[in-house]
């Protein structure tokens, strides 16, 4: 092969000098980080909306969107586990487990189930509650009668809606008048234990953390 001519070689164009692969790479990188950064603060500032409770939600409690509050949060795609306004079927929904107040609503503790398997009633409890005790508190409740002076659970799974009224005086003992939310198969058995003049107490079925 012979080699260039002159004219030939000012012909060629020439690589500019000032071009390097090794700067496009570096400048390809810089561009995809930059892009990534971008991304992820992006991300990190988006918020979705969720439903918190707006009051103390009881097991068997019916509620509708008015009872929620909407609450703006970060939470990625962990959302998909609480109750959002897309997911919020219309009309009414029951609650399937206790929801404290301000609490975001987890999808599972809600559904259109049939209220008619919880049913509420007030019953009068002996001695002091527990300071644990308040409204959506979950509770076991425990009979004592005069004949048997072994206590027994008579409803578990039990929900705390009020307290009505706090230690009122009945034959020498303070006795307080408590709502609950129980199931329904229950009933039967509570009113027995009422009509027996059975003594009852309510034991929290859960420790709470302490704040």
């Amino acid at each position: 092969m012979s080699p260039l001519s002159a004219s030939d070689q000012a012909r060629r164009p020439s690589r500019p000098r000032w071009f390097d692969p090794r700067l496009a790479v570096g400048i390809a990188l810089v561009v995809a980080s930059v892009a990534g950064v971008v991304m992820l603060v992006g991300a990190a500032d988006r918020t979705d909306t969720a439903y918190a409770a707006g009051s103390a939600l009881a097991i068997g409690d019916v509620v509708t969107v008015d009872d929620l509050v909407e609450t703006e949060v970060r939470l990625g795609a962990a959302i998909e586990h609480y109750l959002t306004p897309s997911r919020m079927p219309d009309g009414e929904i029951v609650v399937t487990r206790t929801i404290s107040a301000g609490e975001l609503v987890p999808a599972s503790a809600v559904g259109q189930a049939k209220s008619t398997d919880w049913a509420s009633l007030v019953v009068s409890v002996s001695g002091d509650l527990p300071r644990s005790v308040g409204a959506g508190t979950a509770v076991d409740v425990w009979a004592t009668g005069e004949e048997s002076e072994t206590p027994g659970i008579v409803a578990s799974e039990a929900t705390v809606v009020a307290i009505l009224s706090e230690e009122s005086m009945v034959a020498g003992a303070a006795v307080s008048s408590v709502e609950l939310v129980v199931p329904r198969d229950r009933v039967a058995r509570l009113l027995q234990a009422k009509a027996a003049g059975d003594f009852l107490s309510l034991v929290p079925a859960v420790i709470p953390l302490e704040r």
